[in-house]
């Protein structure tokens, strides 16, 4: 049998340990999040999808892409301060899923 003097020294470890263990990691709570919080901008003036988007000197730029028709050569620029988008000149060739990226991005 064991001795009464030897167990509970090791069950006052144990649980200092496992405190200790959950403690250490207790899991990350979403309950101080702002539930609901996206806000809705306006959408862009034509929708599509397969396109090309790049982000230049802080304006979104949506290219090309494919409505349920056909392929589009839609360009568009996204102002987010005004919320606004502006129709630019279109893409010579229309064309959708390409890949697209932004070299040299200076904005000041």
């Amino acid at each position: 049998m064991l001795n009464m003097n030897k167990i509970v020294p090791v069950m006052l470890v144990f649980f200092l340990i496992s405190g200790l263990f959950v403690t250490a990691f207790k899991p990350v709570s979403a309950s101080g999040l702002i539930e609901n919080s996206w806000n809705t901008k306006k959408p862009m003036t034509q929708a599509r999808t397969g396109l090309g988007v790049v982000t230049v000197n802080d304006k979104i730029y949506a290219i090309g892409g494919a409505t349920v028709d056909s392929d589009v050569g839609t360009n568009e620029c996204y102002y987010p301060e005004t919320d606004t988008w502006v129709t630019l000149t279109p893409m010579p060739t229309p064309r959708r899923d390409f890949a697209i990226a932004v070299y040299n991005d200076n904005t000041g």
